[in-house]
């Protein structure tokens, strides 16, 4: 990835891995606290491609959103792990940020971030 990517933090996470991702450089917004807020998956996907920034969720719905979109103009990065305290995920991601796969990504991929491995429906630069 050339340059950082920007993130939307959906609902379901906490405000405290938005904290972590702008303590490491990132632009990161809670969808919560954007202006034009929605619970409506779909405005958050639209707001994501608006914005050019990667949705960060546990909602499996993203997934699909993600393969039904023909276009692939957006990222989503779905965490799936047995434990999804505010720790754990801040810990993943921080993995993920040091990996080769995350040097390599395209913002506009599907990322399946697990326990010991992430996989990618990917575009990759």
């Amino acid at each position: 990835m050339k340059r950082k990517p920007a993130f939307l933090v959906d609902e379901n996470l906490s405000p405290l891995t938005v904290k972590f991702l702008e303590n490491l450089g990132y632009d990161a917004l809670r969808i919560t606290d954007h202006q034009d807020y929605s619970r409506d998956d779909k405005k958050v996907v639209e707001i994501a491609v608006r914005e050019k920034r990667i949705v960060l969720t546990i909602d499996l719905d993203f997934g699909e959103i993600y393969h039904l979109n023909a276009k692939k103009s957006f990222g989503v990065w779905i965490f799936r792990l047995r434990d999804l305290t505010v720790e754990s995920i801040n810990k993943r991601l921080g993995q993920f940020f040091k990996s080769k796969a995350f040097g390599n990504l395209n913002p506009n991929s599907l990322v399946i971030l697990e326990e010991e491995r992430s996989r990618q429906k990917a575009k990759y630069e």
